[in-house]
């Protein structure tokens, strides 16, 4: 699992990162959860969870934080 120090370290830690939003919402069915259980769990509103879907992209704090929840590693999440 790649830390957060190893983004601030590369000065990429506030840099947006593109999601795999298919990878992400695949997740969220598998749990059988909506998008406001969803998004609560990684202490997002429904509102900043539905335009980080429309954007595709986050802060690889935010990005961390939902593989964390997720147990996953961050780059699982990552559009490339």
């Amino acid at each position: 699992m790649i830390s957060l120090d190893f983004f601030r370290q590369k000065d990429l830690y506030s840099y947006p990162m593109q999601l795999n939003i298919k990878k992400l919402e695949h997740e969220r069915k598998r749990l059988g959860l909506t998008k406001a259980a969803f998004s609560k769990r990684f202490g997002l509103t429904v509102s900043t969870y539905s335009k980080m879907v429309e954007h595709k992209s986050t802060k690889i704090v935010t990005l961390t934080k939902i593989a964390s929840v997720l147990k996953l590693d961050p780059r699982d999440l990552l559009s490339l």
